[in-house]
């Protein structure tokens, strides 16, 4: 795989909009097609949204970003050091549930998440950094 290293250091919310970017950069550069781009950009936003907001609680911690494209398939790996939270045992919701009364708030974002890609994973590393993966397979 032609792997890149997008980021590594300290974020914010401030920086969310320039890792985006960044990253829509490294796949349009590894000739990925637009609509491919689009999800696997749609999904890091998500995905750093969550780390930033919930894992750091809107204060800067520490954050690491790589593409990996080959002919088959991209992947991103985003890895932090917040409380540990393995996404893959988050339980789906329906998305017609989101107006019942009994609905709670949150879960959209990862829904949205497993819709765009065709595999994630994660691993908690012995030293305390947690590695979200997501697949997209390619043409």
């Amino acid at each position: 795989m032609d792997s890149i290293c997008i980021y590594s250091g300290e974020v914010d919310i401030n920086d969310i909009h320039d890792l985006r970017q960044h990253t829509e950069h490294a796949l349009k550069q590894r000739g990925l097609d637009d609509d491919t781009c689009a999800s696997l950009v749609i999904v890091v936003e998500e995905w750093l949204s969550n780390i930033v907001n919930y894992a750091y609680q809107g204060k800067k911690g520490e954050l690491e970003l790589k593409v990996d494209v080959n002919d088959s398939q991209a992947r991103i790996c985003i890895r932090d050091q917040g409380p540990e939270f393995n996404i893959t045992s988050v339980k789906a919701i329906q998305i017609k549930d989101v107006n019942s009364p009994d609905a709670k708030p949150g879960g959209l974002g990862i829904e949205l998440i497993r819709r765009l890609v065709d595999d994630l994973d994660y691993s908690r590393s012995e030293d305390g950094w947690n590695q979200s993966c997501f697949r997209r397979n390619i043409q």
